[in-house]
């Protein structure tokens, strides 16, 4: 993704932010387990 596109580190940065956000919803909507966006916390970024 990042050698296709010459993604900058705020933008690689915002777009990791935008997963952990789905995925925070997706814990909200009993759609997948807390202890999926959990261990999305630990991603460095956003």
């Amino acid at each position: 993704m990042i050698d296709q596109q010459d993604l900058c580190r705020t933008e690689v940065n915002k777009r990791i932010g935008q997963v952990k956000r789905f995925f925070r919803w997706a814990v909200s909507e009993e759609l997948v387990p807390p202890s999926l966006a959990h261990g999305l916390d630990s991603v460095k970024g956003s």
